[in-house]
Order: C-alpha cells, then sequence, then structure tokens
C-alpha cells in the first residue's frame, strides 16, 4: 500500500510510532508535501531519516496567498536546494483554493511559478483544488493552465466528477483518493468508473480521518489501509490486486528514472 500525502511534520504523535505502524500495515511508501517555507526543511529531514518516506517541496494556496512577489525567486531557490536529493520525488503541495482563498491572483501567480519550476527540473507536481470562483472551478483554471506545461501532475484529494476524473485522465495525469471517501458518498460513481491505472490513495494526514476513527482519532498513514478497502469494496477487485496496482502507480510517476 502507499500514502502518497501525508503531512507527517503536522501529526502530533510521536513520528516513530506512527512509521512503524504504517509498516506494520504493508505500508511500503509515504509521501509527505510541505506546505510553507516554515515547514520544508522538517518534511526533507523526514524523508532522510525515514527509507519508507519521500518528500515534495511547495507551498500550499492558501499559504500563498500572504507572500510577496519576492517570495517566487525564493521559492525556486528553496526547491533547487533539494534538487539532487533523491527523496524529494514532486513539487507541492501547490495549486488553488478557491474555497476559503481571497486572493485567487495571488494563488495562480504562484501555482504557475511551481509548474515552471517542475518542467525545469522534470518532477511532477502534486495539486489541490477546491471551490470555484466567478463561475469557473478550481480544478478548471488549473487544467487549463497546465497546457501550458510538459509536466506530469496527480489531483491530490480529488473531490470533483466524472467529467474532471475524464480530463484529467485524457492528459495522462492521476487523481488520488483521501479518507472521505470512506463517509461521503458521493463520489462512489467516480471511483466505479475510474481506470485504476491512474489513482492513487492518500490519508492526507493529520486531517480526513476515515471510517471507523473519523471524530475520535488524528489522521495517520497506516489509516490508508481504510482508503484501500473502500476503493476495492466499490471496484469489486480483490484489495491485494488493488493495492499492488497503486502501488505500481506511484513508482510510476514518483520514482521512475
Amino acid at each position: 500500500m502507499v500514502d502518497s500525502h501525508a503531512h507527517l511534520h503536522m501529526i502530533s504523535k510521536n513520528t516513530d510510532e506512527v512509521i512503524e505502524r504504517a509498516k506494520k500495515e504493508g505500508v511500503k511508501y509515504i509521501l509527505c508535501p510541505s506546505t510553507s517555507f516554515e515547514d520544508i526543511e522538517e518534511v526533507a529531514l523526514l524523508s532522510q531519516r525515514y527509507e519508507i518516506v519521500y518528500s515534495a517541496i511547495g507551498i500550499h494556496p492558501l499559504y500563498a496567498e500572504n507572500l510577496e512577489d519576492s517570495d517566487l525567486n525564493r521559492l525556486e531557490r528553496e526547491i533547487l536546494r533539494f534538487a539532487e536529493d533523491r527523496k524529494l520525488v514532486a513539487i507541492g503541495e501547490t495549486g488553488l483554493d478557491f474555497r476559503k482563498g481571497k486572493n485567487p491572483r495571488k494563488q495562480i501567480e504562484f501555482f504557475r511559478k511551481h509548474l515552471e519550476i517542475a518542467e525545469k527540473i522534470s518532477k511532477p507536481v502534486i495539486i489541490h483544488t477546491r471551490g470555484e470562483k466567478d463561475g469557473k472551478s478550481a480544478f478548471s483554471v488549473a487544467e487549463e493552465m497546465l497546457k501550458d506545461f510538459n509536466v506530469s501532475a496527480v489531483f491530490h484529494c480529488f473531490s470533483w466528477g466524472k467529467e474532471e476524473m475524464n480530463k484529467a485522465f485524457e492528459r495522462r495525469f492521476f487523481i488520488s483518493f483521501s479518507g472521505n471517501i470512506t463517509f461521503d458518498r458521493k463520489l462512489d460513481e467516480v471511483i466505479k468508473q475510474a481506470d485504476i491505472g491512474r489513482i492513487l490513495t492518500e490519508t492526507d494526514s493529520p486531517f480526513l480521518t476515515p471510517k471507523p476513527f473519523r471524530g475520535k482519532d488524528e489522521n495517520e498513514p497506516s489509516y490508508v489501509r481504510f482508503v484501500f478497502k473502500k476503493i476495492s469494496e466499490i471496484k469489486e477487485k480483490d484489495i491485494k490486486e488493488i493495492s499492488c496496482k497503486i502501488t505500481e502507480n506511484f513508482e510510476e510517476i514518483f520514482l521512475k528514472k
């Protein structure tokens, strides 16, 4: 199994124990993305400390709103500082949040910079998309912007419909499902029709704790097993088959030389 999006540095539990529980449950890879300048170093150190942990460097769109234009160059410097690190496998978390965001212009500016850097150093991009602004969804704006860049991408914590899924798959992008699929049925049809060769799984720890721990515990990578279980139930496929294929997908987009 894989957890393609876990903010390990935000989990209040003992990290050694969190990693051990994940390994015990059969988690082979964990990808830990940064969200701000303040946590880049911590994310990089976690990927060095634990063999199963890999890192992504980027600025979450809601953090990007509070930055200055000069920080665009700072972002590039920070990413390039780790560009040769074998454990840095993606750029992100970046993207567009029109639901909570107040400054879409700044978000778009920083998202474009992430895409430029990703193309420059040949890394995939982990994309956050939520809400809509002026009749346009964050997904549609992001998808349109991606046309200007030669990059691979993952739409993390995918919460859109079949139309958006098909657009992502047409571009050979990946979509990732999180713990919300265990308590929200609206994605059942999307999951049922999704190409197993184009999907990933994640926890988005410490957020979106899945059933049966929702409301009772902080999310952690070992709980990704409930995401796999739900996907296998909806697709009516053996969980081992699902696990093997999604692990291969992770290797294809993040670990392929």
